[in-house]
């Protein structure tokens, strides 16, 4: 399996990034602006992130990354669908 490296490279640096905000900047913000103001803006991230997934990550289950990285995706849905060409998915 060959992998992207460049993903895995910028992936590091994201994490990296949000580590350091985490340690460092997080704290100061959650004074700053208060305790539950802070709480309610990471409530609202979490719940935004919680939509996108329901609506716009369909389920791979079974499914190859060989298939994954060519399929198409039939999306914003309540069950999102991916469609593979020249093959077809039982229900």
């Amino acid at each position: 399996m060959r992998y992207n490296i460049e993903g895995i490279r910028y992936s590091t640096v994201i994490t990296k990034f949000v580590l350091f905000l985490s340690v460092f900047e997080i704290p100061y913000i959650a004074l700053t602006i208060g305790k539950l103001t802070f709480f309610e803006f990471l409530f609202a991230i979490t719940f935004a992130a919680f939509i996108f997934i329901i609506f716009f990550t369909p389920e791979t289950k079974g499914i190859p990354l060989e298939l994954i990285v060519i399929v198409r995706t039939r999306a914003p849905s309540l069950h999102p669908r991916l469609e593979i060409p020249g093959v077809e998915r039982r229900q």
